[in-house]
């Protein structure tokens, strides 16, 4: 995992601003937002000034996935909820 920080590029223009060169691929971030929610949102935290696109990619597919789990496990509750009362079959 160290090339995620390490492949930035830092590129001095002429009127004194500095631009931060992204050589990460996209979808490594989307992989992470998607496999690791709570880092991903941390990181987009974290990121949210330096990155901005890495940081919005990372926001979106993190917050995706945290959604995602908390209605699969809501579901999860209420079938086994149902299955003890025998509600379910």
């Amino acid at each position: 995992f160290l090339f995620l920080f390490v492949q930035s590029i830092t590129i001095f223009a002429s009127s004194n601003t500095t631009v931060i060169v992204d050589n990460v691929p996209e979808f490594v971030w989307k992989l992470i937002g998607l496999l690791c929610p709570i880092a991903g949102l941390i990181l987009a935290i974290v990121w949210r000034k330096k990155w901005v696109e890495r940081s919005k990619i990372l926001f979106k597919f993190s917050l995706g996935m945290i959604i995602f789990l908390v209605v699969v496990g809501a579901l999860a509750v209420f079938v086994t909820i149902g299955k003890a009362n025998g509600d379910i079959i």
